[in-house]
Order: C-alpha cells, then sequence, then structure tokens
C-alpha cells in the first residue's frame, strides 16, 4: 500500500468508513488528499457522508477521525450520555444544535471555515449528556475526536 492510499478492504460499506491502517511508525497524513478521496468515496457509494478512523481499533481510548458530510447528509438529534466530543472544523460550514431535555432548541454554534489569506476553521466542544444536532449548511469536513472505546450503545437519538 501506498502513502495516502485509503485500504478498500477496511470499508464499512454502509457506514462509508475507513480505517488508516498503514501507520507503522510516525507517519504524516496528507489531510487535503484524504478529504477529496472522503468525498469522492461517499459518491462511489451513493452515501452523504464518509469517515476515515486514524485510530487502531475499536478499543482504543481515543478515536480520532477525518469525516466528510455533503450538504443533504442530515445529523439527527442525539446525546452521548458518557463521552464528550470535538469537532475541529478543517472546511466547510455547519452549525451544532443544542437543546434543552424538554427538545427546545437552547443554542446555536456557527462552525465556518473563511478564507481570510489562508482557510481557518473552528472547534466546538460538546460535553457529556449535551443533547444536539449537526446542521449542514455546505459540503463539510471535520476532526471528530472522542472518547473510547466504541460501544453502538453509547448514542441515543431523541
Amino acid at each position: 500500500m501506498r502513502k495516502g492510499e485509503i485500504n478498500a478492504s477496511c470499508i464499512d460499506q454502509k457506514k462509508g468508513t475507513f480505517r488508516a491502517d498503514y501507520y507503522s511508525g510516525i507517519e504524516s497524513l496528507d489531510i487535503k488528499t484524504y478529504c477529496q478521496k472522503l468525498k469522492d468515496e461517499a459518491k462511489r457509494m451513493g452515501l452523504t457522508q464518509s469517515r476515515l478512523c486514524l485510530h487502531d481499533g475499536d478499543k482504543e481510548l481515543v478515536h480520532i477521525m477525518l469525516v466528510y458530510h455533503s450538504d443533504k447528509h442530515e445529523v439527527r438529534k442525539h446525546v452521548h450520555h458518557t463521552k464528550e466530543e470535538y469537532l475541529i472544523l478543517i472546511k466547510g460550514h455547519m452549525q451544532i444544535h443544542s437543546y434543552n431535555t424538554n427538545g427546545d432548541l437552547t443554542h446555536i454554534n456557527e462552525l465556518e471555515s473563511r478564507r481570510v489569506g489562508i482557510n481557518w476553521g473552528s472547534i466546538c466542544k460538546i460535553p457529556a449528556g449535551a443533547i444536539h444536532r449537526v446542521l449542514l449548511l455546505r459540503e463539510t469536513w471535520f476532526i471528530e475526536v472522542t472518547k473510547g472505546p466504541f460501544d453502538s450503545t453509547s448514542t441515543i437519538f431523541t
């Protein structure tokens, strides 16, 4: 496998998930190249999102993912009771909507990259227990960092 290549054998076809398994030590990752590859793979598979897991496996204590969402992707209202998450915007425009326990919208965090000499992104911390959803205003790439190990029951959709 060449550097900068997505290992197709690690695809979760339903979710558009890839694992970066070429790491054999300290290596760099060309984010711009991978952002385009994630977009291309999502389109090829007929999906509105894809992600590249940079952590070694689901049991890792820290999960780091490079994520692509098209502007048609929907992230429904949900909560993670046992973990916080960080969204680090690379390029695009999205809003993080926060809700109280009654389901009322309480706050909107705007994350948008703008061209001011160079592209600058934003970072958003979503605390454990925060009810939230993500609204995509244009195609968006971001890094998601959260606590592992992966537990499919830790995300509750409301």
